[in-house]
């Protein structure tokens, strides 16, 4: 089933929890957990809002082994959506704990 999600401010702002470094937290322990940590302090890239959400919610499909295995991105031209799954790629091979 599509969902559509509007990008607006209260949603840029739901997203901005997922930025948030625990505290007293190890960086590969942490970013081992999280994909958008990962992305934001490994790699040094930070994520538009909708990849965020685009990519904690494959994350959750992985964590809790749910038979959701399709994912799909409709956005314009230019926006992340390669950038978006190169990350979750090299994060998944790397530092997963998930499998």
């Amino acid at each position: 089933m599509l969902k559509e999600t509007l990008v607006d401010p209260e949603f840029i702002t739901a997203m901005d929890k997922y930025r948030e470094f625990p505290r007293g937290g190890k960086l590969v322990e942490e970013c081992s957990k999280s994909v958008v940590l990962f992305a934001e302090r490994m790699l040094g890239i930070r994520l538009y809002s909708w990849q965020i959400d685009y990519l904690v919610r494959i994350q959750g499909a992985i964590d809790e082994k749910t038979s959701v295995r399709e994912f799909v991105a409709l956005t314009s031209r230019q926006i992340g959506k390669s950038t978006a799954i190169a990350i979750f790629s090299l994060w998944f091979c790397v530092l997963c704990v998930f499998w």
